[in-house]
């Protein structure tokens, strides 16, 4: 894939590497890295479904990626309002790992917030129906936790505490 093949208008996310060499891209479904010195492109990984967030992990090795639906469908007589699902993916064997899913929530009203040391995603999003509902994420896949659920929430945001 070249740098010119980029459909500018399905670019949904853009995430740089840490070390500034790498952009990450969520060009439609495609998974897409551009290495910035010479511009040559690399298909990481093809989703399901358009790729609407990403963040690199500070290990340097790891990618989460958020993909979903931007419209609702229905298929099989169930609607799917946005289906879906937060990745983490290795840059070693590139095999993602779901970590959360949910076809309820509609992806476009998702916000995703990574604590600084990578181990904990945290995200607000709405469910139709529900509300908004708080969550938190392990990037390692060890499990969700539920914050709060019904309640008004905006952006998630991490600081330290007690400089910890």
């Amino acid at each position: 894939m070249s740098f010119k093949n980029l459909n500018p208008k399905a670019i949904l996310s853009l995430s740089y590497a840490p070390d500034g060499k790498t952009l990450a891209v969520g060009d439609g479904k495609n998974l897409i890295f551009i290495h910035i010195t010479s511009l040559e492109t690399s298909l990481i990984y093809q989703a399901d479904n358009e790729i609407y967030w990403i963040d690199w992990l500070p290990d340097k090795d790891h990618l989460l990626f958020l993909t979903g639906l931007s419209t609702t469908r229905t298929m099989a007589g169930k609607t799917y309002y946005g289906n879906y699902k937060i990745f983490q993916i290795s840059l070693t064997d590139f095999i993602p790992i779901e970590l959360y899913a949910n076809r309820q929530i509609d992806v476009r009203d998702v916000r995703p917030s990574l604590c600084s040391d990578g181990k904990y995603l945290a995200l607000i999003a709405y469910i139709r129906d529900y509300g908004n509902k708080a969550i938190v994420l392990s990037t390692a896949g060890f499990g969700i936790f539920q914050l709060a659920y019904k309640g008004r929430y905006s952006f998630p945001c991490w600081r330290p505490v007690n400089s910890q």
